[in-house]
């Protein structure tokens, strides 16, 4: 193990005064990247500001293999997070950024891989514990230890852990899609909340519904275990739905009136936004008698024989809904609602029948969607014992074998001794896809399928599927529905024609689609076939 220091160099970010930044594109303006734009290990560059290009220096242009982290934040959680560079990008970042710039002793990837690893997360923390402000000093880069392998091993490892992480992606994006999916179902049955495009019966929704306050439990019986889990807006996700909070989980072992413990899909939302978008959150409780109704969250009662808690659910977590709640709401610094302001809020009332058939449409997907929790958590598991297994210098790593270009240029003609290895050109050698498994076509090590069986057992790969059995014909439902079941059938998973078509349509839209619509002249049909 050595110190990253010698590895590295580190490139603060810039500061800048009001008057040097604009909120839109404009000659002579970079844009400039800050901590939030660092988004699960990706760049989301939809809220971008732009600074003067004169109070840029060069080395704090962001260029290909370098590492965003985020240096400074209000919260722990977001220090220390990042994002690889993989190519250069005419842009710059912010005072509360750095950027990790890897020299050529190392490979760049697998420095981003280390920063994605258990080790690097602890030793963040670590750093930053009893800090007043949450801040990364450069010694606190410098002396990360990091084990030092062969180049070649190295570009082994990276390759091995991006394909990993490449893996949880997908099934991260098709948790997504289905959550997609079910609010686009309830656009097309309901229309828009608010709007009310479908002219249903429509009126305030403390006609239909009260919103009932919590209790304020004592702070004395609060405890880290117990019977009773005590719910607070930490347990709400933005988007709507329960948050395990794990070990920061609260519990509560005073006395408890019958009053303010929840049954199953009870339905609650913040009343306060403790972070941004989590006012008017919606939660269904996730089982009976476990959970508590604290204080600061809003119990929806509602007639069953008018209202459908999936149909309620999905009003609350549509975006205009949370917009008008957010817009009533008080406070500067923390935004607090009250039942009787949301109560204030428009409410359609379509046919309960109708809002069955929707929670039956949800209820399905959600077992999908558990299904394929369930699924990340295996992968989550299996790159934790990858990674970890890998910066032990404990992997097999024989099966990959790395192909390179030497570097030279037009002056090197006469040089005898050998050329450095330009990593940026590396790859790693693979058999035919037609021959491969889906663990081959991810380079998994043998010992790491020996322990937690093949991901074959844990994930539907539908770009592999494609790839292998699609390379020299069109793709067609039919043909799919037949290799699907295939694949699947001991799994007892059917095929699902809207689950094809999402990822059809999802990948079609991306920038570079892995398939392409083809115009066959002779038979006036459109095909859907493999990039080349």
């Amino acid at each position: 193990m050595e110190r990253l220091e010698q590895y590295i160099t580190q490139v603060r970010g810039i500061s800048y005064s009001p008057n040097d930044i604009v909120s839109s594109p404009k000659d002579g303006y970079l844009p400039l990247l800050k901590a939030n734009n660092i988004q699960n290990g990706k760049l989301n560059l939809s809220d971008l500001i732009y600074v003067r290009e004169q109070i840029v220096k060069p080395e704090q242009l962001i260029r290909k293999g370098d590492i965003l982290i985020a240096a400074s934040s209000g919260s722990k959680n977001i220090v220390g997070k990042s994002v690889f560079c993989k190519e250069s990008i005419y842009a710059t970042f912010g005072a509360f950024c750095k950027i990790i710039r890897p020299n050529r002793n190392i490979y760049a990837s697998y420095v981003n891989s280390f920063f994605n690893t258990d080790l690097y997360r602890k030793h963040i923390n670590r750093v930053i514990q009893g800090a007043n402000i949450n801040n990364l000093r450069t010694e606190d880069i410098n002396s990360l230890k990091i084990p030092i392998f062969p180049l070649e091993d190295q570009v082994k490892i990276a390759h091995l852990l991006t394909q990993a992480e490449n893996l949880i992606t997908q099934r991260r994006e098709s948790i997504a899609l289905i959550d997609d999916y079910i609010k686009s179902v309830f656009l097309e049955i309901f229309g828009i909340p608010i709007l009310n495009n479908k002219k249903w019966a429509s009126d305030r929704l403390g006609k239909f519904i009260q919103i009932k306050h919590g209790f304020a439990f004592k702070s004395e019986y609060f405890s880290a275990k117990g019977d009773y889990i005590l719910l607070t807006p930490g347990n709400f996700c933005e988007k709507g739905g329960y948050k395990d909070r794990g070990d920061n989980q609260k519990f509560y072992t005073g006395n408890i009136s019958q009053d303010y413990i929840l049954r199953k899909n009870d339905l609650l939302v913040a009343m306060t936004e403790q972070a941004p978008g989590l006012l008017g959150s919606p939660i269904l409780v996730p089982s009976n008698n476990r959970f508590l109704h604290n204080q600061r969250l809003g119990l929806v009662q509602f007639d069953t024989k008018e209202f459908n808690e999936y149909f309620l659910f999905h009003f609350f977590a549509n975006p205009l809904v949370k917009g008008v709640i957010h817009r009533q709401a008080t406070g500067t610094k923390v935004r607090h609602t009250s039942p009787s302001k949301i109560e204030d809020v428009p409410l359609f009332h379509p046919p309960i029948d109708l809002q069955k058939k929707f929670a039956e449409i949800v209820k399905k997907a959600e077992i999908l969607k558990q299904q394929m929790q369930q699924s990340l958590q295996e992968l989550e598991t299996l790159f934790a014992s990858l990674s970890q297994k890998a910066f032990k210098g404990e992997l097999n790593l024989l099966k990959l074998k790395v192909t390179y270009e030497e570097e030279y240029s037009a002056t090197d003609n006469d040089r005898t001794e050998p050329k450095p290895i330009n990593w940026d050109k590396v790859s790693v050698e693979k058999k035919p896809i037609s021959e491969m498994t889906l663990d081959d076509y991810y380079g998994i090590p043998d010992d790491i399928q020996q322990e937690h069986g093949s991901i074959e057992q844990h994930i539907f790969d539908w770009e592999f599927f494609f790839k292998k059995h699609f390379q020299d014909r069109p793709i067609t439902s039919d043909i799919v529905e037949d290799l699907y079941l295939k694949y699947n059938y001991e799994r007892g998973q059917d095929f699902s024609y809207e689950e094809f078509a999402q990822v059809i349509f999802a990948e079609l839209k991306k920038e570079n689609p892995y398939f392409k619509q083809v115009f066959k002249k002779e038979d006036k049909k459109i095909e859907l076939r493999l990039n080349s």
